[in-house]
């Protein structure tokens, strides 16, 4: 979900995530988590390795399948 909306603001890639959790309720029996991180937009995501160039290429074209599918939506 962090990679996704880092995508829906323009980055590619999250820097610095933190993951922290609490436990709620009486006996204790929830757990919540939170995620955070810093989106950016690398130019040089070549240095990652091909197989991570394949898949952000892979995630922009998924991005921009279901924005077009929600325009679909929204029109309708």
């Amino acid at each position: 979900m962090l990679r996704n909306e880092a995508f829906e603001i323009g980055g590619n890639a999250v820097l610095a995530a933190d993951v922290d959790y609490a436990e709620l309720g009486g006996a204790k029996g929830m757990l919540m988590v939170c995620m955070t991180g810093t989106a950016v937009l690398l130019g040089n995501a070549e240095i990652l390795g091909e197989n991570t160039v394949q898949s952000l290429t892979r995630l922009g074209e998924c991005k921009a399948r279901l924005d077009y599918i929600s325009s679909l939506a929204v029109e309708s």
